[in-house]
């Protein structure tokens, strides 16, 4: 019997879209933001409460803009629905369609 296994190789992603990581710059958020760009991801939002207040979360978005990857980062509480639509809205103007 034949075991499959899912595909690893790089650019798996779409690069004409946008992901959105909410808890993105968080330890977990880190590595997965980086899986995705090793990954043909091109335009990754990162969402969390507090933005870019640590050097970790400085590092892993200046580590992101050295693979080539646009990267958005947006301190709000995603449970407020006004502070989403109004990042949805200002998003839609500058990053691809988030899927």
């Amino acid at each position: 019997m034949k075991c499959l296994r899912p595909n690893r190789a790089a650019g798996v992603l779409r690069r004409d879209v946008s992901y959105v990581l909410v808890g993105g710059l968080g330890g977990i958020g880190r590595e997965i933001a980086l899986w995705m760009a090793e990954r043909g991801a091109q335009h990754i939002i990162l969402v969390n409460r507090s933005g870019l207040t640590n050097e970790s979360s400085r590092y892993i978005v200046e580590e992101l803009k050295g693979q080539g990857v646009h990267v958005y980062v947006r301190a709000i509480d995603i449970a407020d629905s006004g502070q989403m639509a109004k990042v949805t809205t200002e998003l839609a103007a500058a990053a691809p369609p988030i899927i």
